[in-house]
């Protein structure tokens, strides 16, 4: 046979052999299922954990761009994933993933869901964005989710009512939007849940009474409507409750005098009405109530003056009317603040010495003889 026809035939095999790779490569190939990520070509060699959890890492880092993280040591370099900056491991599996102010950028990939053991993922300060994935319900053993000061968008999603373990959930500072998730109330070992700074709307769904071992819930600057369940004051461990910022309504819920280990009340900023309930006089380790700028009435009630820890009393821009009461003479104030209000103050030498004492104080410089004194604008 020729020299040429030899040439000519294995130009033809070799032009056959490559349109077969090509087509090989253009075969469909298998769907991932939503929450598992691709295999990657650094975990077929990992040594130290699950090449599944490898898969999630890599996919993690892919997406929130890792080359542009501010620390990225050992991550898609090592065999080892169990050293890379902030993997921590038991056992062979990731159980913290840490990367806190470190410039991650993107969206949350719901591959996460394939770190099947993790128990902390603390990723606040960076500029994560679009939505939570609702895959992060699956990680059953999760005991600290924080991903707060991120630009993540959208509503809560209702499956993170699934961590069962869950002892603190912070969303805080972010854009967050839509109603809270009913589903929150079944965290039935949340401690701590922060979701304040952010622009949620809607109702405090009842369930949130089922928290019984909180004892923190910051819900502050949203745009929360609707009351104040009652059952928030179920909440035996309860030391901390902001809910200023807001536009809530209604009544000052008078259960919320059962929150005896309270320390800290701020319902100021919102469209609350009607008297200030006896019942708050019960919060006998409270230093701090904040009720300033509703639109609450009435007198102050007597029991105020029980609060014998109390630090800071502000009740300015109110309606509220009437004398301040005697038994508020029992309290050691550093702030008190009832300017903008109609109280008035008694005229006897002990009642002015007290309030002369504090050393913050705004006042409405109406005496409860009917006259009025000029006050500088610095002490309203």
């Amino acid at each position: 046979m020729p020299l040429a026809l030899h040439a000519t035939r294995r130009w033809r095999i070799a032009v056959l052999l490559i349109l077969a790779v090509l087509a090989g490569n253009a075969l469909p190939q298998p769907a991932l299922a939503r929450g598992a990520a691709a295999p990657s070509a650094i975990c077929e060699t990992v040594i130290g954990m699950p090449q599944a959890e490898c898969d999630a890492l890599v996919a993690f880092y892919n997406s929130t761009n890792g080359p542009g993280w501010a620390n990225q040591d050992g991550w898609l370099v090592t065999s080892t994933p169990c050293d890379w900056h902030g993997v921590q491991c038991a056992a062979g599996h990731v159980t913290e993933l840490v990367l806190v102010d470190n410039r991650l950028q993107g969206p949350l990939p719901a591959a996460l869901a394939g770190l099947i053991h993790l128990k902390r993922l603390d990723l606040q300060r960076n500029y994560l964005s679009g939505e939570i994935p609702p895959e992060l319900g699956q990680l059953a053993g999760l005991q600290v989710l924080n991903l707060s000061r991120n630009a993540l968008t959208d509503s809560i999603p209702p499956a993170l009512g699934a961590l069962t373990s869950l002892q603190s959930l912070d969303l805080y500072g972010n854009d967050l939007t839509g109603a809270l998730p009913v589903e929150l109330g079944n965290l039935a070992n949340l401690e701590s849940l922060t979701l304040g700074g952010n622009q949620l709307t809607g109702s405090l769904p009842a369930s949130l009474g089922n928290l019984t071992r909180l004892t923190w819930l910051f819900l502050d600057d949203n745009q929360l409507s609707g009351g104040i369940p009652p059952a928030l004051g179920s909440l035996p461990n309860l030391e901390y409750l902001g809910l200023s910022d807001n536009q809530l309504t209604g009544p000052i819920p008078p259960e919320l005098g059962q929150l005896a280990r309270l320390d800290r009340l701020y319902l100021n900023r919102n469209l609350l009405t009607g008297a200030i309930p006896p019942e708050l006089g019960n919060l006998r380790s409270l230093w701090r109530l904040d009720l300033s700028r509703n639109q609450l009435d009435g007198p102050l009630p007597s029991e105020l003056g029980n609060l014998l820890s109390l630090d800071a009393l502000y009740l300015n821009e109110n309606a509220l009317s009437g004398p301040l009461p005697a038994s508020l003479m029992q309290l050691r104030l550093h702030e008190f603040y009832f300017n903008n209000t109609q109280l008035c103050e008694p005229a006897g030498k002990d009642f002015r010495a007290w309030l002369a004492s504090i050393p913050n104080l705004g006042r409405t410089g109406i005496f409860c003889g009917g006259f009025r004194t000029f006050l500088p604008l610095c002490l309203r």
